[in-house]
């Protein structure tokens, strides 16, 4: 009987190794699919919590904010792409920042599409805490500076600004209010209030409290981008 030619040997090595890798690689994918949880409607921050999970964030349901609000609290006519600002760890660190993505969300709150992600804190030493959010701006306290605290304007995050209080409030709540910011808190336990107006940049606070309120300077060492 004839014997094959040994010059298909290694070709048939070849067809055999790259049937195997093939067959394992469909099977890995078919196992995460049924592994992974799908997304459900009306859950939004779930779905969010997964898809950055996904994508090696560490992250908490609780510390996710959509901007302008929920999907379902959207007008029809509104733009599928939604800011969204979550507190959360990426792969290469165990500290939190704050966060913001460029997210496509379905009407159900279904993640379709998470385009640029952005650091807006940039405190790579510590650990921040989650921040006001409006449908246009972030609000939040510095965690390593008394009395000092960051807004970022959404439509264009390199657009940062710091408020400077002095002396520090205490136990301090921000959050906005129509086209203002507010900071809320006590000192020496009298209550005290800080309202910016964001149009124009007017500040109202009491004469007892040395307050700055201005522009950083453009980031020369980069942006933040990661995505």
């Amino acid at each position: 009987m004839k014997k094959p030619p040994t010059w298909n040997r290694p070709l048939t090595r070849i067809l055999r190794f790259w049937g195997a890798a093939t067959a394992a690689a469909t099977m890995g994918l078919i196992v995460a699919y049924f592994l992974s949880a799908p997304p459900v409607i009306g859950q939004t921050r779930k779905n969010l919590s997964s898809r950055f999970r996904e994508m090696g964030w560490s992250v908490r349901e609780k510390d996710i904010i959509v901007a302008g609000g929920l999907p379902g609290d959207m007008p029809w006519y509104s733009a599928p792409w939604r800011p969204v600002v979550f507190l959360g760890a990426d792969r290469f660190s165990r500290r939190t920042d704050l966060w913001v993505a460029r997210v496509r969300l379905s009407p159900g709150g279904v993640p379709l599409d998470v385009g640029e992600i952005r650091n807006l804190s940039l405190t790579f030493l510590h650990n921040e805490r989650i921040a006001a959010v409006s449908a246009e701006w972030v609000f939040w306290q510095s965690p390593h500076t008394p009395g000092l605290y960051h807004l970022v304007w959404l439509r264009d995050p390199d657009r940062r600004f710091r408020l400077q209080i002095t002396p520090e409030p205490q136990n301090a709540v921000l959050f906005f209010s129509g086209a203002h910011a507010h900071l809320a808190g006590s000192l020496q336990s009298k209550p005290i209030s800080v309202r910016i107006d964001l149009e124009t940049g007017a500040v109202e606070a009491p004469e007892n409290l040395k307050v700055r309120f201005f522009e950083e300077k453009t980031l020369l060492a980069g942006s933040g981008k990661v995505g």
